[in-house]
C-alpha cells in the first residue's frame, strides 16, 4: 500500500508519517446533570411526583450545554474552541489501484496515536482559557486553566490514526469490484483484509 499526502493537524504540529487517516477527538471536562423521578406517600395516601436532579464534573467526547440545568450553580460549562476532526491522505493505491483514504480508513480502522510528537515539539496557539501541554499518562495534549489542577472547561486531546501497516504484518487485501475509466476501482463489495 501506498499512501499520498499522509494526513496532518497543523493546530498542533501532528504529522503523520506514511498513515492514511488522522483522527482528532476532543474532550471537555464539565458538568453532567442527571435526572431521576422521585415519588413520595403523604400521610393522607397522596403521592407527590418530583425530579431529583445529581451533578457530575467529568471528561467527555460530546458536549453538554448547561444552560437549561435545574441547578443554577452548575451552568457553567464552556464549549470547546476545537473541534473533532478526521484529516485523509489525499490517496491511496494499493497493488496499482486508486481508493480513496477514507474508503480504506473505514476498512482497516484506527488505533490510539502514540508517539505524536516524533516529527516535532508541541506547536499550540496560545490560548486565553489555559495553557496547553502534553499529559505523558494519557497520551493526549491537554488545555489547563490552572495546570496540574483538572477544572471546569479544560479540553483534552486524543489522536487516532489509519496507519500503514500493511507493509510489515502480512495483510492480505480482497478487492471485489470493476475499473473505471478514470482507473480507480469501483468496488462491488466492501474492501476486506485478511491477517
Amino acid at each position: 500500500m501506498t499512501v499520498h499526502g499522509a494526513p496532518s493537524d497543523p493546530d498542533f504540529g501532528i504529522i503523520t508519517y506514511n498513515s492514511v487517516a488522522l483522527r482528532r477527538e476532543i474532550e471537555v471536562f464539565q458538568w453532567t446533570e442527571r435526572c431521576k423521578p422521585i415519588e413520595k406517600r403523604l400521610s393522607n395516601g397522596q403521592v407527590k411526583t418530583g425530579k431529583s436532579y445529581s451533578y457530575t464534573a467529568e471528561w467527555s467526547t460530546s458536549f453538554k450545554d448547561s444552560s437549561r440545568y435545574a441547578d443554577p450553580k452548575y451552568r457553567v460549562n464552556i464549549a470547546p474552541s476545537l473541534q473533532n476532526k478526521t484529516m485523509y491522505a489525499q490517496g491511496v493505491n494499493i497493488d496499482h489501484r486508486t481508493f480513496s483514504a477514507k474508503e480504506v480508513s473505514d476498512v482497516f480502522g484506527s488505533e490510539r496515536m502514540a508517539n505524536m510528537f516524533a516529527r516535532g515539539p508541541l506547536t499550540a496557539q496560545p490560548d486565553p482559557n489555559g495553557v496547553w501541554g502534553y499529559d505523558r499518562q494519557q497520551n493526549a495534549i491537554v488545555r489547563m486553566r490552572e495546570p496540574g489542577k483538572t477544572t471546569i472547561g479544560d479540553i483534552r486531546v486524543r489522536y487516532f490514526i489509519t496507519s500503514n501497516s500493511m507493509e510489515t504484518s502480512g495483510t492480505n487485501i480482497q478487492l471485489c469490484g470493476v475499473d473505471n475509466k478514470d482507473g480507480k476501482l469501483q468496488l462491488t463489495q466492501t474492501l476486506s483484509k485478511h491477517s
